[in-house]
């Protein structure tokens, strides 16, 4: 239930990628987090809730927004990495949510104000967010 990513998160995706990953997806703290980049390859902290089944005493709105990450398939790895925003789906449909316009201009806020410390660059592009190493 926290944005913050710790120390021992940062080591294991790290090591993940150190040992051949493509790329680290984490999830489980049920809110998103940030996004990095470790030898040019992407570590999502978090990409929240994008299904639910069940109304649950602890959702606020940060539990309601998710990302779905997205990239193209290169001979060096993932290219053209972006992210499309989400609110969760509690019984019923996800809804997508456009990063210009009222919630998706805070998620997309949120992810860049977490993002950046670790040197990604969050650009809203049209409807949905690019995500790169920082230069």
């Amino acid at each position: 239930m926290t944005e913050a990513v710790h120390d021992f998160q940062r080591e294991i995706g790290h090591a993940a990628i150190d040992a051949g990953a493509a790329a680290v997806f984490g999830g489980h703290q049920h809110v998103v987090s940030a996004i990095e980049f470790y030898r040019d390859r992407p570590i999502v902290h978090g990409l929240g809730n994008l299904v639910f089944d069940f109304v649950a005493p602890f959702f606020t709105d940060a539990t309601r927004r998710a990302i779905v990450f997205a990239a193209d398939m290169g001979k060096g790895g993932l290219e053209h990495c972006r992210l499309i925003c989400c609110r969760t789906g509690i019984n019923g449909s996800v809804t997508r949510l456009n990063p210009e316009v009222g919630d998706g201009v805070l998620l997309a806020s949120t992810l860049r104000r977490l993002s950046e410390p670790l040197g990604t660059e969050i650009t809203v592009h049209r409807q949905r967010i690019d995500v790169a190493a920082g230069s």
